[in-house]
């Protein structure tokens, strides 16, 4: 089931547009968008049970950390931009080593972008290299 929360615009021209079909509000913040989140957190998993996945899709970048990682423990979540895409190039990086030799640390990287999925990305290929670099 596909669910939108919609938290309010900053965008003033979406505010005046009479055909706008949004929440014509200022965008929630704070505390107010905070708890927002965490009564329909609260919500889903109360009507839906415990194994319920909730995918949090297009949020903004400070937004989608801080919501995985405050919910992590508590709730199946899932962010695909972040946790998909992450995935996805890793996976490409390290079966890309049976051609090119070498591992993880002798390659150079550059990461464009500040999406969630660079973002993460960038942070995975550290841990990896680290991870990796360590003896079993």
């Amino acid at each position: 089931m596909q669910i939108t929360i919609d938290v309010g615009t900053n965008n003033q021209k979406l505010l005046d547009d009479e055909f706008y079909i949004g929440l014509k509000q200022k965008r929630a913040t704070g505390q107010e968008y905070a708890e927002l989140l965490e009564e329909f957190m609260s919500a889903v998993k109360q009507n839906y049970g415990e194994k319920i996945l909730i995918q949090f899709e297009d949020f903004a970048n400070h937004n989608a950390f801080e919501l995985l990682s405050k919910y992590r423990i508590s709730h199946l979540v899932f962010n695909d931009d972040i946790q998909g895409t992450v995935s996805v190039i890793l996976a490409g990086l390290i079966a890309s080593l049976k051609l090119v030799g070498g591992t993880l640390a002798d390659h150079t990287f550059l990461f464009l972008g500040a999406g969630e999925g660079m973002l993460a990305s960038r942070r995975m290929l550290f841990v990896t290299i680290i991870t990796r670099a360590r003896p079993l």
